[in-house]
């Protein structure tokens, strides 16, 4: 089997297990798909003839290269997201395995790494450990959205002020909604909801003020019991 055959059935394999309900699992498919398999085809584009050693040990700085630069190039145009990330690198990643050169895999022999190799695997490893642990802790696929979907116009002092305030919970798993209002930092009312995967909720909160000019109406959301995040808008009050 020639080597970049086996690579690509590697990264075939890890886009696979991404999509199991396992936060290991997807970590291990994450580190293959942006962290090995685009430096390793891009090298071998690059360096025909290098040492299979040597290609291991670089493809991960080099993907790391690839999919920090896809990433700001993203974030540049205002489209990060996972999907954007991993199609543009899985485009970059099937180009370099068809445009790239290949040797067929000889008998693995071991033998005694030499001293940087083993100080090389060693940073690198301690880097991807460090990463999926912060990437566990802040997961990106957890997610509650809020929202003001409707505020007052043409409010006055002392009449009743309308709010419409939607939250949607994107995936976050089983989730016990409580938002908060503060209407010019003191507290109004709560609501509170129970909300699955999928699932959106619409939050009617009424006010009054007897403050003109410039107000503040704050909600705070509340999942399972601790602050999540908040939206806040000011808005216009006429005597």
């Amino acid at each position: 089997m020639r080597d970049k055959d086996l690579i690509a059935l590697i990264t075939i394999f890890a886009f696979i297990i991404y999509f199991f309900p396992n936060y290991i699992l997807k970590f291990i498919a994450i580190g293959v798909l942006l962290f090995f398999s685009p430096g390793f085809f891009v090298l071998k584009l690059i360096y025909r003839n290098m040492k299979i050693e040597e290609l291991v040990i670089l493809s991960f700085g080099m993907a790391i290269a690839i999919s920090g630069t896809v990433a700001l190039a993203l974030a540049a145009c205002g489209a990060l997201r996972p999907e954007w990330m991993f199609l543009s690198v899985g485009i970059i990643t099937i180009l370099g395995y068809f445009l790239s050169s290949s040797i067929e895999i000889s008998p693995v022999t071991f033998r005694r790494p030499d001293q940087f190799t083993v100080i090389m695997i060693a940073m690198m490893l301690t880097l991807i450990a460090i990463w999926g642990s912060y990437e566990y802790e802040t997961s990106p696929y957890r997610e509650v959205d809020i929202a003001i979907n409707s505020w007052p116009s043409n409010a006055t002092t002392n009449t009743t002020l309308n709010f419409k305030i939607m939250v949607v919970n994107q995936n976050y798993g089983p989730a016990n909604c409580t938002v908060v209002f503060y209407l010019n930092g003191h507290y109004i009312s709560d609501n509170s909801t129970y909300l699955s995967n999928g699932h959106t909720k619409i939050f009617n909160f009424q006010g009054t003020t007897n403050i003109t000019g410039k107000n503040l109406a704050t909600f705070n959301l509340y999942v399972n019991g601790k602050y999540y995040t908040n939206v806040h808008m000011f808005f216009e009050v006429k005597s």
